[in-house]
């Protein structure tokens, strides 16, 4: 799929994260059957359900859940993102905006969403704890009765307590992308730094996106305070126990 203009106005400094990495989303972040199967997992009845994805990137998670549910609405705030999603999943039952997470309850009606997603560690991007708090108050508003809201960041317990100071570079024959954690004492921030390696056009896109390093127990209690009631955590998509070590920290909140 190729997006005229794309390249002949590109700025890597001044554009956006997301938006700098749209066109190669697919070869960094591929589909993932397991993401899939944990939403089916805890949506039993799914094909009379509706669901909201938050930060949905490409669309491509969004596209394979829509097969099984009766009505899937999708969102993300990056506009070549969602350019990207329509594009390449047309189908009946599915929905993408171009949309603030922070917006969601004054565009979608109050318990529409039998279910709510928010994987990708796009939750982190919220940069301060009331801002976390409202998000997860406006969830709970917009989730029907005995709704779940499924969520996956990075198990910041672990890369705090342990200085992890990178994750592990996802290499393939199309990009090479390097990820770097940089902690702002100053600010409790952790600085998301990355270098991707365009392969077939040596092109290269190095960014900087603020994160907030959100524990679990800090998690847990946000959760509770914005009307939460039951929490399961899991250490990864196949539902295996958290624990400390766990490089992904995945819940079911009701």
């Amino acid at each position: 799929m190729v997006y005229p203009n794309f390249y002949s106005n590109w700025n890597t400094k001044n554009m956006k994260f997301y938006q700098s990495i749209a066109l190669h989303y697919h070869h960094i972040f591929p589909f993932n059957p397991a993401h899939l199967k944990l939403v089916l997992d805890k949506n039993p009845s799914s094909e009379k359900a509706t669901l909201l994805d938050i930060g949905c990137g490409i669309g491509s998670l969004s596209a394979e859940i829509a097969r099984h549910f009766e009505e899937v609405k999708a969102i993300d705030l990056d506009e070549q993102m969602i350019q990207r999603a329509k594009t390449e999943n047309q189908k009946d039952k599915l929905e993408f905006f171009e949309m603030d997470m922070m917006e969601i309850n004054r565009n979608f009606k109050a318990k529409t969403f039998q279910s709510v997603i928010c994987f990708g560690n796009t939750l982190v991007h919220l940069t301060q704890e009331d801002q976390i708090l409202d998000f997860f108050r406006k969830v709970k508003e917009v989730l029907k009765e005995n709704g779940k809201f499924l969520f996956q960041i990075i198990n910041y317990d672990r890369i705090l307590d342990e200085e992890i100071d990178s994750l592990p570079t996802i290499e393939n024959e199309n990009i090479r992308f390097v990820r770097n954690y940089n902690f702002d004492s100053s600010s409790g921030l952790i600085h998301f730094e990355t270098n991707l390696l365009v392969k077939n056009r040596g092109i290269e896109i190095i960014n900087s996106v603020p994160l907030f390093p959100l524990r679990k127990n800090k998690l847990d209690e946000l959760l509770k305070e914005a009307g939460f009631t039951s929490v399961q955590y899991y250490g990864n998509f196949k539902k295996d126990k958290w624990t400390e070590q766990s490089v992904p920290l995945l819940g079911v909140a009701e």
